[in-house]
């Protein structure tokens, strides 16, 4: 998964008191007699709306007394929690003012392990992040654009989702299913006749529920992918959902780091009706995350409101 943040990794067993002290202050693991080797610690933050920052947390091998994570501001004070997954997976929010970067400590009960972990809000780490949320609440403006955009399957997408794209396509097409590109990349000025000719044919209530409004909407990221069958079947409509192609990525598409961000479990949350074409790359951690936890949106995997309205 792409990283907004630097991603910390290092086996408590071989850090020494020496090595603490001559370390940089950008990760700091103090390890007590029961650490003996058995577990990896991994942190890794990424801005998800302009005033919060996900801290995702891996424990490998672990056995730990609880299965709390806490995280902490540089004066010691626990300003956020979380609960390890089965699988040692813990997805912390923490508030950020806009604009703004700090660091934040990683801590675990019953342990002296303590991670260091930095989270910015700075245009340019929101600009990094794939987990960047747009719904009807959180936008972007009209200026934004992806730094890097690739060809994959005939559209625009994010470099960085370019390769995991390629791979899906290129297994899903060994499975014998052929999935092309219908969308990718649009900026603001597109979104924006799109969305008024809907508002013009349907009116705004009904465009408001199958359409983004300019600078709302999860293809200016460059990070969502519109798909369709080789025989263009049911593309854009719910039918998609049965089709071959749709079958094929609605069991793996999370492989490849892609949700199918609008789907009939979280309409009321989104607000929009279900796209099973929609595929939004946030890669392979987060989508193990979900699948873990069964969470139905990424806005409830990051806590944050509901969004069915503008």
């Amino acid at each position: 998964m792409p990283t907004a943040m630097p991603f910390y990794r290092r086996p408590l067993a071989r850090i020494t008191t020496g090595a603490l002290l001559a370390a940089a202050a950008s990760v700091s693991l103090v390890p007590s007699q029961a650490d003996a080797g058995e577990r990896w610690l991994q942190a890794r933050s990424m801005p998800v709306a302009a005033n919060k920052v996900m801290v995702a947390v891996t424990v490998q091998h672990a056995k730990l007394p609880s299965r709390m994570v806490y995280v902490s501001n540089l004066q010691g004070k626990i300003i956020a929690q979380g609960v390890l997954t089965r699988g040692g997976k813990a997805l912390v929010p923490v508030s950020v003012r806009p604009g703004t970067a700090t660091q934040v400590y990683v801590t675990f009960r019953h342990t002296r392990a303590r991670l260091t972990v930095p989270v910015s809000t700075t245009a340019r780490y929101m600009a990094t992040s794939s987990w960047r949320i747009i719904n009807k609440v959180n936008g972007v403006n009209n200026a934004y654009t992806p730094r890097v955009l690739t060809q994959m399957a005939g559209v625009p997408i994010d470099k960085r989702a370019g390769a995991p794209l390629q791979r899906l396509l290129k297994d899903a097409a060994r499975d014998g299913v052929k999935i092309y590109g219908s969308n990718g990349y649009r900026s603001w000025g597109w979104q924006r006749s799109l969305y008024q000719s809907y508002v013009n044919r349907d009116g705004r209530a009904a465009a408001d529920t199958f359409s983004a409004r300019p600078g709302y909407s999860e293809h200016q990221t460059g990070f969502a992918f519109d798909a369709k069958a080789a025989d263009g079947r049911c593309s854009l409509e719910s039918c998609f959902a049965g089709t071959k192609s749709g079958q094929w990525l609605a069991k793996h598409a999370a492989a490849y780091g892609f949700v199918v961000r609008y789907t009939p479990q979280n309409s009321k949350v989104t607000g929009y009706e279900p796209e099973p074409w929609h595929l939004r790359y946030v890669g392979t951690w987060l989508t193990g995350y979900l699948n873990e936890t069964k969470l139905p949106s990424l806005e409830q995997a990051f806590k944050m409101p509901a969004a069915p309205s503008y």
